[in-house]
């Protein structure tokens, strides 16, 4: 999978989090933005949203590694902001490791 632009930094995002998903299997990552990394965060979920293959994912890269791309998950036309929670059978030692 090719890797677009650079959307966010590390500064973007105040609060990241492993947790327990509702339906309580694995682990999942709670990730708070700032208002900047909202804007961003929202703009580029928008496009992903619409998107089909892999232009529908997002890719997570930390020190220029990919640790992980999940799909947006809302309509065509909606986005995410704020927050949102990254999803992927994580162990929880995964889910830990992705929140730094």
């Amino acid at each position: 999978m090719e890797v677009g632009p650079t959307a966010l930094e590390g500064e973007d995002i105040t609060d990241a989090n492993a947790a327990t998903p509702q339906n309580g299997v694995g682990f999942v990552v709670n990730v708070d933005f700032s208002s900047k990394g909202s804007d961003a965060f929202g703009k580029l979920s928008a496009t992903a949203a619409c998107a089909t293959g892999d232009a529908n994912r997002i890719a997570m890269v930390l020190d220029g590694t990919s640790i992980s791309s999940p799909s947006v998950n809302v309509p065509c036309g909606g986005n995410i902001s704020n927050s949102t929670e990254i999803s992927g059978d994580f162990s929880q030692t995964e889910a830990s490791d992705r929140r730094r």
